[in-house]
């Protein structure tokens, strides 16, 4: 059955003050966020299990000891009530931009026939989402259609339903990740002038990289990139004849990463803006990287420099003992699929320019890799910590996560916990 984003909309927030246990089966770890919704939202509890190198990439496995981790958690009771709000990984959702005539009108049927046939599957495996882009201004825009379309394994779907009912918890909602995602930021929509304002999301977690492109709260585009902290830290690991836990730790050492790249200055792509000053610049490829050394809070409390250059590596550029890797090909490859997202949108969008580009994810925390990507894109970036704008009054639970360190990689978790229930 197709689910058309409109529909799910229309259903509106929970309207209780505490919102559903918010569930992110992510690669890299699972992550559970409660909040407390209102004037001003509070954190209410947080927890974290780490999932083991060696189990990261079995997508068996790896569901199996989340389960497991889960019903761990939820025991400990530092959650409230049994309602529970969870999101699939990017790298386990089908994301694809499709493209109907005008004269299409059943888009749920066509969607529906159209990745089977480019998965070879059959229709009834998966479970299906849908989004039209509205006020598309290019060439081919008057011709067709431009839709958004995710799909999720029926079976992955049965067995995270399964994971949480044998909690005896109620599901009242399951998202792609990137839809979760793009709710993180809705609190930054929110004002009337906002509508305008022109958003790229580049979610840089362990098993993939999404990109998404908002104006004001509505997405208008979103790709799924296959590479991931953990490719990154497989490549690091040949090159260092290591294993991958060790090869993580040298790689966000590591003071360079693409050899034949400059030197980056500390605050080189990572900036926030003047004082004062509201969005960034509206996005010109042709513009140096931006360079600043306020490392303030930008428009509306998003952290940006979360984890400064200077305190996240180890030695300098003259130290015989400082980490150097080549991860030209995976993060060369990286850059160039960001740009083509970029690009794609300046396609359906010629009079609209990217305001602000927003990072996100786990992998958001390595300065030196969102400084490499954001050089090599020669755009600013802003690195995110969602809940900074969590208000923490000390009597929140928190297990084994650090809510005073910038976590860019909760984003998602978030997002889950202002979306909507659709179940």
């Amino acid at each position: 059955m197709a689910f058309a984003l409109s529909k799910v909309r229309s259903v509106g927030l929970l309207t209780n003050s505490t919102s559903p246990i918010a569930i992110d089966f992510g690669v890299g770890s699972l992550k559970l966020l409660q909040i407390g919704i209102g004037e001003e939202n509070s954190l209410i509890a947080a927890a974290q299990a780490e999932v083991p190198d060696d189990i990261q990439t079995d997508h068996t496995k790896r569901l199996d000891f989340q389960a497991e981790a889960l019903a761990r958690i939820i025991r400990g009771g530092a959650f409230k009530g049994k309602r529970a709000m969870c999101a699939i990984p990017a790298s386990q959702v089908f994301c694809r931009h499709l493209q109907f005539p005008k004269s299409e009108t059943d888009i749920p049927g066509a969607v529906e026939a159209a990745i089977p046939a480019m998965l070879g599957c059959h229709p009834d495996a998966l479970v299906y989402r849908h989004a039209v882009v509205s006020g598309t201004s290019g060439a081919a825009s008057a011709l067709k259609h431009e839709v958004i379309s995710f799909a999720v394994p029926r079976e992955l779907i049965r067995r995270v339903m399964e994971a949480q009912r044998a909690c005896k918890l109620e599901p009242v909602g399951i998202h792609p990740a990137a839809l979760a995602t793009m709710r993180g930021f809705d609190v930054l929509s929110r004002r009337e002038q906002d509508k305008d304002l022109i958003s790229a999301y580049i979610d840089l977690g362990a098993g993939s990289t999404t990109c998404m492109i908002a104006h004001g709260k509505e997405m208008v585009f979103a790709k799924t990139i296959h590479i991931g902290g953990r490719h990154l830290d497989d490549a690091a690991a040949h090159q260092l004849k290591c294993g991958v836990t060790w090869a993580r730790t040298q790689r966000h050492a590591a003071v360079q990463i693409i050899p034949t790249a400059p030197a980056v200055p500390e605050s080189s792509g990572v900036v926030s803006p003047q004082a004062g000053s509201g969005a960034a610049a509206a996005f010109d490829p042709s513009a140096p990287i931006q360079k600043s050394n306020d490392d303030e809070a930008a428009p509306h409390g998003v952290k940006m420099n979360g984890v400064p250059a200077s305190s996240a590596r180890a030695g300098g550029v003259g130290d015989a003992k400082a980490v150097r890797l080549n991860l030209e090909d995976q993060v060369g490859t990286l850059a160039d699929e960001l740009w083509m997202c970029l690009r794609y949108h300046a396609a359906l969008f010629p009079d609209k320019k990217i305001s602000r580009v927003i990072m996100v994810g786990g992998e958001a925390r390595d300065t030196l890799l969102t400084q490499t990507i954001a050089a090599r894109l020669s755009i600013p970036v802003q690195v995110a910590d969602p809940l900074s704008l969590l208000a923490k009054n000390g009597t929140e639970v928190v297990r084994d996560v650090d809510v005073k360190q910038p976590l860019p990689g909760w984003t998602t978790a978030l997002g889950l916990c202002l979306s909507q229930a659709d179940l």
